[in-house]
């Protein structure tokens, strides 16, 4: 931030701090079995959908990378030093992520890093690709709402359409709205809203109508839907 007398006050290394962490698994009581990949700022990690890779940021380097659970090898995907949030398209030959100083640009590209990166949509405001409807067809995001005269960011839920690379709003209220997931058989939305005053997990028809279910009952963040779309997992 700069003052009004000209003085700069400013942050090294970055927005998000790049601590060291390792992947792992976790079973149903609490067990963490840890994964050989090295010791890396790592963030949003995503499985692909034959449950052989994830798909994982690289804090330090700004860096999209796939891991093999098989081999525990680490290779990029991204190398403009500029990407994050990637996640696998549901056929599992491509991830998409965000990339830009705005934030506001999606890209796809084939999830072993060959080939060329493919532009998907530019938008003025950020984006962050979130969850795949399970036919491949649509994208659900997290957009930057309007954020004027507001103490904090404002996020709201949209889809994009990757027939024609247009957005339209699913969910867009007063109220933060993040984290979208679509249930595996596409016929439902779980996301997190701060609308009672604390993060909640709700749950909705998709597209609708439909009554929205209330989830989590004292407090509730990153929801995440069992592959059999029978469970529900949040944090």
């Amino acid at each position: 931030t700069v003052s009004n007398t000209g003085a700069l006050v400013y942050l090294t290394g970055g927005t998000v701090a790049a601590t060291p962490n390792s992947l792992a698994w976790v079973d149903r009581h609490g067990t963490l079995q840890a994964l050989p990949a090295p010791s890396r700022p790592y963030m949003s990690p995503d499985i692909s959908p034959d449950g052989q890779r994830v798909a994982i940021t690289t804090v330090d380097t700004r860096q999209v990378s796939s891991y093999d659970l098989t081999r525990g090898a680490l290779s990029p995907v991204t190398s403009d030093g500029n990407s994050d949030y990637g996640i696998f398209a549901p056929d599992g030959k491509r991830i998409v992520f965000r990339s830009g100083t705005g934030e506001g640009n999606l890209y796809w590209k084939a999830a072993d890093g060959s080939g060329a990166v493919e532009h998907l949509v530019t938008s003025a405001r950020s984006l962050t690709p979130a969850s795949w409807s399970p036919d491949g067809t649509t994208l659900a995001l997290v957009e930057e709402g309007d954020n004027e005269g507001k103490d904090a960011f404002q996020f709201d839920i949209v889809v994009l359409s990757i027939a024609d690379r247009k957005t339209r709003p699913v969910i867009h209220t007063a109220a933060n709205e993040m984290n979208p997931e679509l249930s595996a058989d596409g016929r439902w939305l779980a996301y997190v809203s701060n609308e009672s005053g604390r993060h909640e997990v709700y749950v909705q028809p998709y597209p609708g109508p439909g009554e929205r279910h209330l989830i989590s009952t004292r407090g509730g963040e990153q929801p995440a839907w069992n592959a059999n779309g029978r469970e529900l997992f949040y944090v």
